[in-house]
């Protein structure tokens, strides 16, 4: 059995990552997942992908690839949400990835981890040849956190609902309160 191939880029911006609990794919597994998000400038990274790809493909198709093979790495002007300066790789794994910390020690407190965090990511290609889609992408085996972003997943409701007025309740569904709050379970009508 041959070797895995396997190679850590970065640093990487996580954006849409499910690296702590999975989330359901597409076809409807459970997959932990990010889409990783590369500056075009990284050119060390973008020459061990493609590296890691060539020699994925050259394994499984040899020197006679087929046509229209699809490969991993998108350019960011594709997506409104990422932008021309990026390139963007989607990754999973059916398995949960290492997650370690900035000490490079396996991370306990996975609170830390967030779209938006940059870090690097270890990943290995595989060429798939499905119903005649074909192409290699790259599983993901973990994840090394060096800088924790803004966190791009949650938004803070307090400060969006600051400044509204607050009202007091007196009617629900056109009743006044006190009739709801006195209503026994023999007067529901159902």
């Amino acid at each position: 059995m041959a070797k895995p191939i396997v190679t850590i880029i970065g640093p990487v911006t996580l954006w849409y990552q499910h690296l702590i609990q999975p989330a359901e794919s597409m076809n409807g597994q459970m997959k932990f997942s990010t889409m990783a998000l590369l500056p075009k400038t990284d050119k060390q990274s973008l020459d061990k992908l493609s590296a890691a790809y060539a020699e994925c493909a050259a394994a499984r198709w040899g020197t006679k690839r087929p046509a229209g093979i699809r490969k991993p790495l998108r350019d960011g002007s594709e997506k409104e949400d990422v932008g021309p300066e990026y390139y963007f790789l989607n990754t999973s794994s059916n398995r949960k990835p290492k997650l370690y910390g900035m000490d490079r020690r396996e991370l306990t407190d996975t609170s830390k981890i967030h779209s938006g965090n940059k870090g690097y990511l270890v990943l290995s290609p595989y060429a798939y040849d499905n119903s005649g889609n074909r192409g290699v992408s790259f599983g993901l085996s973990g994840f090394i956190l060096t800088e924790e972003g803004e966190n791009l997943e949650s938004v803070d409701t307090d400060e969006i609902f600051e400044g509204l007025p607050v009202q007091q309740q007196e009617q629900q569904d056109g009743i006044p309160l006190d009739d709801v709050l006195s209503i026994t379970d023999e007067e529901v009508p159902f």
